[in-house]
């Protein structure tokens, strides 16, 4: 086996036809510290590693690249090498997989994982808030584009459209948790 500039070694003798990939971290890029807390109260610590991603020596244009990840501690071993077609997508796999793969382990273990005393997500922190926000913008626009289709599609004395598109107005209004007013302002009074 040949040894890697990043510390990892071949994983396959040269004359065999299985596909190479790192066997250990390597040159440490990025690493995390949690807290394991078990139920009867002990915590202890566990260690995520993220090595440098790689590619196999004298790459062909085909080669994948390969995002070493170790996760240790608390009676936690656990080493894979996460493939992707180029580095940025190896490290962003190997990121969402120690998302993933982390509170498993220790459920599996009885205990709860979490990174300054939070247990939401453990490496893209704060997701679910921006997915919500996301969701929540997702809907409003829904909404919009609904009222503004039933607005131009309605006549100017078409009351039925106009009821719909204050109705889907209303409904933004109170996910907002507020309430848009049902009564336009009458012709007469601008006049």
């Amino acid at each position: 086996m040949r040894p890697l500039l990043n510390g990892g070694t071949l994983c396959r003798p040269e004359n065999q036809n299985t596909m190479w990939r790192p066997v250990a971290v390597g040159d440490v890029i990025a690493e995390r510290k949690f807290d394991l807390k078990r139920k009867r109260g002990k915590t202890s610590r566990v260690t995520v590693s993220f090595g440098r991603p790689v590619q196999e020596p004298d790459p062909d244009a085909s080669a994948p690249w390969f995002c070493p990840l170790s996760i240790s501690g608390s009676g936690l071993k656990f080493f894979v090498a996460v493939a992707g077609l180029d580095s940025l997508q190896s490290l962003i796999l190997a990121l969402e997989l120690a998302t993933t793969i982390v509170p498993v382990e220790a459920a599996r273990l009885g205990a709860e994982v979490q990174w300054l005393e939070d247990d939401e997500r453990l490496i893209f922190a704060r997701h679910t808030i921006a997915l919500g926000a996301d969701n929540a913008l997702t809907a409003l626009l829904g909404r919009l584009k609904q009222a503004s289709a039933i607005l131009d599609a309605g006549t100017p004395t078409s009351t039925t459209a106009r009821r719909r598109a204050v109705q889907a107005l209303h409904a933004i209004g109170a996910s907002a948790g507020g309430r848009i007013a049902s009564k336009a302002p009458s012709r007469k009074a601008k006049q």
